[in-house]
């Protein structure tokens, strides 16, 4: 059997499951978009449930060293920190509400296994950037991590559910900004948090002349 195969077959069906939902797409469909008979398919995957276990494997080597790329970077600390956010964001962004919903209501395995993972891997990293930013002195060093790691937990775990999403306005990725946005004001230093509020500020500009522009074409 061909790696290369089966990896691409994962890319498409991670491209296709945030985009319709786990429910909506077929094998036959996958098939059709990978360019491959059933039969090939099934040489690498007993069924579509297999094929989801992988996407959320990989999804999750893809965030966790993505992220672990712009922590150990070279960048600026703030630089770094924005950058941080802002992958988390965009990851996000790939799955619309819908998606979210249909994945819980049909692998809510998937979905607790989603939630260990921040739990185990992406909160943690939280802590060390703390850690780093009270040394270089951009984060305010009374702050109880304990209490503003708890409260940047409860926050995203709460906010960023379908239940709550798919009854608001906003998307999963401007929810986790705006919940960042808070947090780090609350514990970078004042210059710190308005060099924070700037960066945030011509992202957002550059995002709203983007689209702004494609409208025009």
């Amino acid at each position: 059997m061909s790696e290369a195969l089966k990896k691409r077959i994962i890319e498409k069906a991670a491209e296709l499951f945030p985009r319709r939902g786990l429910s909506k797409v077929t094998v036959d469909e996958l098939c059709e978009e990978t360019g491959i008979s059933k039969k090939t398919l099934y040489r690498y995957f007993k069924s579509k449930d297999e094929i989801a276990d992988a996407v959320h494997l990989r999804n999750m080597a893809y965030v966790k060293n993505g992220i672990e790329e712009i922590i150990h970077g070279h960048d600026a600390y703030m630089d770094r920190l924005y950058k941080l956010c802002e992958f988390i964001a965009q990851f996000l962004s790939r799955m619309n509400k819908t998606a979210q919903q249909d994945l819980l209501r049909h692998r809510p395995d998937l979905w607790k296994r989603l939630e260990s993972f921040r739990k185990k891997e992406l909160f943690p990293l939280f802590r060390n950037i703390l850690d780093e930013g009270i040394k270089l002195g951009v984060v305010r060093n009374d702050i109880q991590k304990d209490l503003v790691l708890l409260m940047l937990a409860t926050a995203i775990e709460g906010i960023l559910t379908p239940e709550t999403l798919t009854v608001q306005s906003f998307s999963t990725a401007e929810a986790f900004r705006g919940i960042i946005n808070i947090f780090f004001y609350g514990v970078l230093t004042n210059k710190a948090g308005s060099q924070f509020n700037e960066m945030t500020a011509n992202m957002k500009t550059e995002e709203n002349l983007s689209k702004g522009d494609y409208h025009d074409n």
